[in-house]
């Protein structure tokens, strides 16, 4: 029942239409809107579960933002330059194939759905991609790295 009035609720605000309007069985027995959208509280155990859900895309983003030039330039003795290009030709490459597996996901009808398909299918080899990325071949250094870091 709450989540029936939680809906009203919500239709109601984005229709800005606030007054008079009433959620009858409500957990704690808040009537209008503004005191039943004020009585909802995330749990941590829902926060917990929400930020756990993000550290892949955390451990992923930092690694890409702040440890991969740093880690090809002085670590493994690329150049810079070399590097950089590196990163410019991924995003170029990511420009152009992300509104084409948009438009593929888009189009893809599935019984698990749209997206699952492809989210199931990627994750192993983005796994091996990602490990293999920060553990490039033991006979290359150097700027000898670049095509791998490209590849």
């Amino acid at each position: 029942m709450a989540a029936t009035c939680t809906l009203i609720a919500l239709v109601h605000l984005t229709s800005a239409r606030l007054t008079g309007v009433e959620c009858k069985n409500t957990e704690q027995n808040d009537t209008t809107i503004g005191g039943l959208l004020s009585s909802m509280r995330v749990g941590l155990g829902n926060k917990l579960a929400y930020g756990f859900g993000s550290v892949a895309f955390g451990v992923k983003n930092n690694g890409f933002d702040y440890f991969l030039l740093f880690f090809y330039s002085q670590v493994m003795g690329v150049s810079a330059a070399l590097v950089s290009t590196a990163l410019a030709i991924a995003l170029v490459f990511d420009a152009i194939s992300d509104p084409l597996i948009g438009f593929f996901s888009d189009n893809t009808r599935t019984r698990w759905g749209r997206r699952h398909p492809y989210m199931y299918s990627a994750a192993v080899p983005v796994t091996l991609c990602y490990f293999f990325l920060w553990n490039p071949p033991g006979q290359l250094s150097g700027d000898e790295l670049f095509p791998f870091l490209v590849a």
